[in-house]
This record gives structure tokens, C-alpha cells and sequence, in this order.
């Protein structure tokens, strides 16, 4: 997966330094993952790791939601597993539905 390639996916980070200041909380905290995720797969390995495990948590029915509606591109759906457990580890849900929203 290039940068190039995972930008054109993103909903919110558009290679700016800063969110864009007509971004709501909810979109600057998309707006940051997205960010977050580029840089780590920066590391060609990342993308790889992240989409194995996107794999295993699918097969072993872990995955609910959007994460398994097959009309969303797994590329999106990597991209949402992505937010999902980085907007769990370091922002408390205010809805078990947010990432639904994403």
C-alpha cells in the first residue's frame, strides 16, 4: 500500500499538518487516526500486520458493524478496523455506534 494509495481512501486527512479548522471534534479525531495510520505505514510492513489481523478478527467472528457489511471495499474496512481499535485505545466512546458513523 503506497501513501499515495492510502490518502485517495481517507475521509478526512488530506496531507495537511493541521485539521482544517471548519472540522468539528468528531472529524478532527478521524482527521488524526487517519493521520496516525499513514504514518505508520510508513513501515511497509505495517499494512501487512494490520490487514492480517483484519483477517483473523473476520474469520473468528470478532468484527460487527460496518467492519463486515461486504458492500464497503476491504480497504475501507482495513481502514475503519484501523480507527476502531485506535479511537478504543486512546479516546473513550461516547456511542458504541461511533465508528459506525466514520
Amino acid at each position: 500500500m503506497t501513501e499515495q494509495e492510502l490518502l485517495r481512501q481517507f475521509k478526512y486527512y488530506n496531507g495537511e499538518n493541521e485539521p482544517p479548522i471548519e472540522f468539528d471534534d468528531n472529524k478532527r479525531l478521524w482527521w488524526g487516526g487517519e493521520k496516525t495510520l499513514l504514518e505508520k505505514c510508513r513501515d511497509s510492513s505495517f499494512w501487512n500486520r494490520l490487514k492480517s489481523s483484519f483477517k483473523e478478527a473476520e474469520k473468528a467472528n470478532a468484527l460487527s458493524g460496518i467492519l463486515i457489511d461486504s458492500s464497503v471495499p476491504e480497504i475501507k474496512r482495513i481502514i475503519i478496523y484501523f480507527l476502531d481499535l485506535w479511537h478504543g485505545r486512546f479516546f473513550p466512546y461516547d456511542s458504541l455506534n461511533e465508528i459506525n458513523k466514520y
